[in-house]
């Protein structure tokens, strides 16, 4: 686990490079370590700069993180995560937690996929029925538990600790763990519950 996804607002980071490969759209740039967050778990990659330059792209090799850019740089360098891009997809991602979280506990239907990248976000959800009252019943209820402001409580369950948060399984186990960032308050599950269950990659 990359010890600054914990932290959404880690967005500067020094470090070292360690390998640079070039490529038709640049340099593939690793780096010893990155506060830039891969695309997954229905999550867009974090959008910024290397050494002031534009990262175009983003993509995890082996335990490291690698950064594409028009430039070969090496030695020591400069990452700056852009923070308004991140909080947009932290706030959506949140938001589809939150959402299918209600939805898989009050409505019986699973997660079936998320997302949210530069062209839109949304949620399948497996209703075998959905009415009018149900949507109203999830927009208000949602709406509720965003007006709590609940806080998220990042933890790193063992797959024994982690069942314990599982709901039985005739109400059809609650997918929501921490598979990108989440804003700092709101609901969410803990982080990597499903992750120990294998529930979700």
């Amino acid at each position: 686990m990359n010890r600054f996804y914990d932290d959404w607002h880690a967005s500067e980071l020094d470090t070292q490079v360690i390998c640079s490969e070039k490529t038709d759209g640049g340099y593939w740039i690793t780096t010893a370590e990155s506060n830039f967050y891969v695309k997954g778990g229905g999550m867009d990659s974090d959008t910024g700069t290397l050494n002031g330059y534009p990262v175009l792209d983003v993509r995890q090799k082996a335990d490291h993180v690698s950064h594409l850019i028009t430039e070969d740089v090496s030695g020591s360098v400069h990452l700056s995560v852009d923070l308004y891009t991140r909080e947009l997809h932290a706030e959506i991602h949140s938001a589809q937690h939150l959402l299918c979280g209600y939805i898989n506990k009050h409505h019986n239907a699973r997660t079936i996929a998320f997302f949210n990248d530069e062209h839109e976000e949304g949620a399948e959800m497996g209703f075998t029925f959905l009415n009018e009252e149900i949507l109203r019943d999830v927009e208000e209820a949602c709406n509720r538990y965003i007006e709590e402001d609940l806080p998220i409580r990042i933890v790193y369950p063992t797959r024994e600790e982690a069942s314990h948060f599982v709901l039985p399984e005739n109400w059809n186990t609650m997918n929501c763990a921490r598979c990108g960032s989440e804003i700092s308050t709101t609901i969410c599950a803990p982080a990597s519950m499903c992750r120990a269950l294998g529930i979700c990659a």
